[in-house]
């Protein structure tokens, strides 16, 4: 049995809540008022706490911020990707259930709009951390399209999480369009599937 990871004392536990505040305020001003909105001054005055504070937890300053609050809800939505993914029992149901994923974390309207919508400003501040969740959906899908077209399945798997990615801004903007937009990427998935089995 593994050794249980040590308790964690009062002063570390105020730390990550402290640090977690400060991203909580970042997210909310971000979808508040915009990615201009998240200067250190504005994340210290809405967290209630001093400027110097901001800088001991997050040195980058704005962009480490933003960089892990994106890196957090990739980190999220990964696991659960991977967590319906490996309970699916067939190719089509893996492909809609990680479909799935990406449109339920869509429609948390606070993390839907930043991690779906991304502003032209904060992509080349995110650029270190971006692309982690899209590559994993890629190498997923790719390999279940394998079995539609074993020399196509990267090309099909790119479109489809492009596809996606359109769904979930859609989704992020208006949740209750979740299930229309989860019937589209089914019927997607389905007509990839069916077209295979035509020709095979």
């Amino acid at each position: 049995m593994p050794p249980s990871p040590p308790k964690l004392t009062l002063r570390m536990r105020n730390k990550i809540r402290l640090q977690n505040d400060l991203l909580e305020a970042t997210l909310d001003l971000f979808c508040e008022s915009g990615f201009s909105a998240c200067t250190v001054d504005n994340v210290a005055q809405y967290a209630g706490c001093a400027k110097a504070t901001v800088y001991s937890y997050f040195p980058g300053g704005r962009d480490e911020m933003l960089c892990t609050l994106y890196e957090r809800i990739s980190d999220e939505l990964s696991s659960q990707a991977k967590k319906m993914w490996e309970t699916a029992k067939t190719s089509q149901d893996r492909i809609i259930a990680i479909s799935d994923s990406l449109l339920t974390l869509s429609t948390r309207s606070r993390i839907g709009k930043f991690y779906a919508q991304l502003n032209p400003l904060l992509i080349p501040v995110l650029e270190p951390v971006a692309g982690k969740g899209s590559k994993l959906y890629t190498d997923m899908l790719s390999r279940e399209l394998s079995q539609v077209s074993n020399s196509h399945a990267d090309v099909l798997a790119t479109l489809l999480v492009g596809s996606l990615r359109e769904a979930a801004v859609k989704v992020a903007e208006n949740p209750g369009r979740k299930k229309e937009m989860l019937n589209g990427i089914t019927t997607i998935v389905e007509s990839l599937f069916a077209q295979s089995v035509l020709r095979g």
